[in-house]
């Protein structure tokens, strides 16, 4: 009976310790590790650029107008290069057409859109900058394949690298404004 009693005892204290070791290693066994592979993919587009000046290009030309005397008067160029009847007792006489950029890139089918910054721009008097500048508003674009207005979206036709963006706008022109050439620049953003 002593024999048995030890013989239990000794099962007793085998069991409480598995089942100690059991406890300990419980938390490990518990957490459980699975692995799997996420994808991650990339569309990685060419550079574009935008030619203002270039071959191909030309600015917006509002030709030879002559002044009212004593009305405010604006010319209209659309971006596809219509003229409109000048308005206030300007006369136009001729020489003017759309301006045009070209962008290139070598993606093509990219949507492009075209746009114009906000505001209005001034032509200065390029042998007396201290005349008064010619107000220059209502930029507008057009493309090929796009729609035309204060902002287009067009893309680079496939097989080809660039494509062409006509540009217009309204010019307001004061009485008595002094004879001479102006100039001035217009800013076009251009984003994917």
């Amino acid at each position: 009976m002593a024999r048995r009693r030890q013989e239990k005892g000794g099962e007793m204290k085998r069991f409480l310790q598995s089942a100690v070791l059991l406890l300990l290693y419980l938390p490990a066994l518990a957490q459980s590790t699975n692995q799997d592979m996420g994808m991650a993919t990339l569309t990685l587009l060419s550079p574009f650029t935008i030619d203002g000046a270039g071959p191909g290009t030309m600015p917006l030309n509002f030709g030879t107008i002559i002044p009212s005397r004593t009305n405010t008067g604006a010319l209209t160029i659309s971006a596809d290069g219509e003229v409109q009847t000048p308005t206030g007792g300007i006369v136009y006489s001729g020489g003017a057409n759309a301006g045009r950029l070209i962008v290139s890139s070598s993606d093509p089918l990219i949507i492009l859109s075209v746009q114009s910054a906000q505001g209005e721009y001034q032509l200065i008097h390029q042998s007396n900058p201290a005349a008064p500048p010619l107000r220059l508003y209502n930029i507008t674009s057009t493309c090929d394949n796009g729609g035309a207005g204060g902002q287009v979206q067009c893309y680079i036709p496939a097989g080809q690298e660039s494509l062409n963006i006509g540009f217009g706008g309204t010019l307001e022109v004061a009485p008595s404004q002094p004879a001479g050439h102006y100039t001035g620049e217009i800013t076009f953003r251009v984003t994917y």
